[in-house]
């Protein structure tokens, strides 16, 4: 009974967390080119991600009831601003656009720019998220995933400069 009780326990908590603090990596998308993107920002104005091309790029997936994504927001805000944006990109995809009027809030009460686009119908974009957010995509210059990570502490910070600054120095 006790084992059944605490199983039930730790069912509800990954629910209510939304993800998991810790990174794994998914060899099935580390090497994949990412598709032509094309989605709609918070605004409804059009966003593809061939625009990107020769740019390393972040995705950070988030929603506005995963506390661990409201603790890396501002994280990305501030990496954003170390690096040039001809050189470097960083977009946040929402995976919660019925709470738009609430992630609009949450970005003007933490002044981000980031830009902020929905979901939509992607599977890349959403199998990549489907085992938890927050969930984060490194893609080089060529537009290859080369890091995934699931999961944030302000600690990964480092880790996230790291591999920019690896990518931006390869060819």
């Amino acid at each position: 009974m006790k084992k059944i009780l605490s199983a039930c326990l730790l069912g509800v908590l990954l629910l209510f967390c939304g993800c998991a603090p810790e990174k794994k990596t998914s060899p099935t998308t580390i090497g994949q080119p990412v598709p032509a993107l094309r989605f709609k920002d918070i605004n409804g104005n059009d966003y593809f991600f061939n625009k990107f091309k020769g740019k390393v790029v972040v995705i950070a997936n988030w929603a506005t009831w995963c506390q661990y994504c409201l603790i890396e927001l501002p994280y990305l805000q501030q990496l954003r601003t170390q690096y040039p944006p001809e050189k470097v990109e960083i977009v946040t995809i929402l995976h919660d656009p019925e709470n738009l009027d609430q992630a609009k809030q949450l970005i003007a009460d933490d002044s981000l720019t980031l830009p902020v686009l929905l979901i939509g119908d992607h599977p890349m974009i959403s199998q990549l998220a489907s085992s938890g957010i927050p969930c984060s995509i490194l893609i080089d210059r060529k537009g290859i995933i080369r890091f995934l990570h699931r999961g944030f502490a302000p600690a990964d910070i480092k880790k996230y400069e790291d591999e920019l600054n690896y990518l931006l120095g390869e060819p």
